[in-house]
């Protein structure tokens, strides 16, 4: 903790510097009697971290007399008047973000990180005058505490305590969920498909809903859940209630069936949460969810090409039957939005996300089963 080390080569420069570089300057007016500081730093943080993690903030007074600059080297142009370190995790675990304020330093012990540290002399009597703001993008580290013990209940397959956990998720605000959130929907989303218990599955659908909805409306995008289902998702592993089918007539002869898990699992417990909870939201949504539907069946369909099955896979009966019974929900319900004039900008969304959605499948399954 030696306030006059070298820091750690992760801020990121500007125009004429590297990439990433270990510290950077900002200015004030001249003699201005309330500066402020209008540059923003952005840092990356590293991949190892601890609590001491924090920014060493320095203080100077740069002298303008033309007569220092001509004296040469041994003229002292910059002279520090304080030091304010600030801690990037405000419980030793979380990142701070929002704004805050610190007091400042005449100078620094070699223990001013230590909690005790009593030694350094605080300027203008310690009052907090330093203000700055974090704003935190992402993390992938997971640090909290009721993720964690989600991630763990999962794996226990402890039912009452995960339904527990689902619950208090609802309630964490989205800004706390979204450093974690792609791990957390996976979880979720491994509920759906692999749990045996139905109460169990429709709470982890309704968590997942509620938490897609408070993210887009925190940001005001849904720039973030497209990164998550372009680059996030991960198909969850098979489930012992795996759906077990026999041919039907209208599955085509040739190819593999897909789809088995997560598709028959996710548009299941969708048609069950639709008949008891807010449709404006699943509506709202549903580009996620047909996504997802797409993509878990991409990735079955990529893996038994990597078999050396050539043909167009096909989608059990069972799944055909659920997406049937979806496109008939939505086809009412946009029917009945522009027939009541209410909900027109709505309907017409949904209308166009089903498109999207037929043409993805059209594009990767068999096409007679998507006409």
């Amino acid at each position: 903790s030696d306030p006059d080390a070298e820091g750690l080569r992760v801020i990121y420069g500007g125009a004429d510097d590297q990439e990433l570089v270990t510290s950077t300057w900002t200015h004030v007016q001249y003699h201005n009697q309330r500066p402020s500081f209008i540059d923003e730093i952005k840092i990356a943080l590293p991949p190892s971290q601890s609590p001491s993690l924090h920014i060493l903030c320095s203080f100077y007074h740069l002298k303008c007399d033309v007569q220092v600059k001509k004296k040469g080297e041994g003229a002292k142009v910059a002279t520090l008047v304080a030091r304010c370190p600030i801690q990037i995790f405000c419980d030793g675990r979380t990142p701070q973000d929002g704004p805050a304020a610190s007091a400042l330093y005449f100078s620094l012990e070699p223990s001013y990180l230590s909690p005790a540290n009593t030694k350094s002399p605080l300027f203008d009597g310690g009052k907090e005058n330093f203000c700055y703001s974090f704003h935190l993008h992402s993390s992938v580290h997971v640090q909290e505490e009721v993720l964690e013990s989600a991630f763990a209940l999962q794996s226990k397959n402890q039912p009452e305590d995960l339904m527990t956990t689902l619950e208090v998720l609802v309630d964490v605000s989205p800004h706390e969920i979204v450093p974690f959130l792609f791990p957390t929907l996976n979880m979720l989303m491994g509920v759906i498909v692999g749990s045996p218990k139905y109460y169990l599955k429709l709470q982890a659908f309704d968590t997942f809903i509620n938490t897609v909805d408070a993210v887009f409306k925190h940001y005001h995008s849904k720039c973030l859940l497209e990164s998550y289902a372009t680059y996030g998702f991960k198909k969850p592993p098979p489930s012992s209630a795996a759906l077990s089918t026999s041919s039907s007539s209208s599955s085509p002869a040739t190819g593999s069936e897909v789809g088995k898990e997560l598709s028959y699992h996710l548009s299941e417990i969708w048609i069950k949460y639709l008949a008891i909870d807010n449709k404006q939201v699943t509506a709202r949504h549903c580009w996620l969810l047909f996504s997802l539907l797409s993509n878990s069946i991409a990735f079955e369909v990529e893996e038994k090409r990597a078999l050396g099955v050539v043909p167009r896979p096909s989608l059990p009966q069972e799944v055909i039957d659920n997406f049937q019974k979806l496109l008939v929900y939505y086809g009412e319900f946009v029917n009945k939005s522009i027939r009541q004039c209410a909900l027109v900008e709505l309907s017409s969304y949904v209308s166009l996300q089903i498109a999207f959605w037929l043409r993805d499948l059209l594009s990767i399954t068999h096409r007679g089963q998507v006409f």
